[in-house]
């Protein structure tokens, strides 16, 4: 896949908490591939419950997979004492998303101080992930994330309150 540069192990384990601690990106079973300065890599293999009733990927995986992966990458050039809500996301969906994996790959194209923008493509896998001369792509995002106060991350999902 594509090219990595280092970063700290700091702006990598935040970029990691950021999948490993949101129950909705677990439940769905999306995973990084490669994390570099700029740019970050996921992906997922599909299971039955991806699907919609055509029996192809349901959309909503895979403007999940452009959003949470470009919201991911975001946190890594927000500032340690910042985090990154989705502000705009628009979703070119090209084609529809059939095969074993799905992949997409972020770059940053504008690290701002108060709005970062993501570019976020989503291919499709029809047999390995790793052969990408059959990947094709199925979606292209353009990912605007405001930068806020630091949040603090979940260990689990939030419990429902007593009315």
């Amino acid at each position: 896949m594509g090219s990595r540069t280092l970063l700290s192990p700091e702006v990598e384990e935040r970029i990691r908490n950021v999948f490993s601690r949101a129950p909705f990106i677990r439940s769905l079973g999306f995973q990084i591939v490669a994390v570099g300065k700029g740019s970050l890599e996921t992906s997922v293999e599909l299971q039955p419950h991806h699907k919609q009733h055509h029996g192809v990927t349901h959309a909503g995986v895979v403007i999940t997979l452009a959003d949470h992966t470009a919201g991911a990458l975001a946190e890594s050039v927000a500032g340690i004492d910042k985090s990154v809500l989705s502000a705009n996301l628009n979703v070119h969906l090209l084609r529809p998303a059939a095969g074993k994996y799905l992949f997409c790959r972020s770059t940053i194209l504008k690290p701002g101080k108060t709005l970062i923008i993501v570019e976020s493509e989503v291919f499709a896998c029809p047999t390995k992930l790793d052969d990408t001369t059959d990947h094709k792509l199925v979606a292209k995002a353009s990912v605007s994330l405001a930068v806020v106060p630091k949040m603090d991350l979940v260990n689990e999902a939030p419990r429902a309150s007593k009315l």
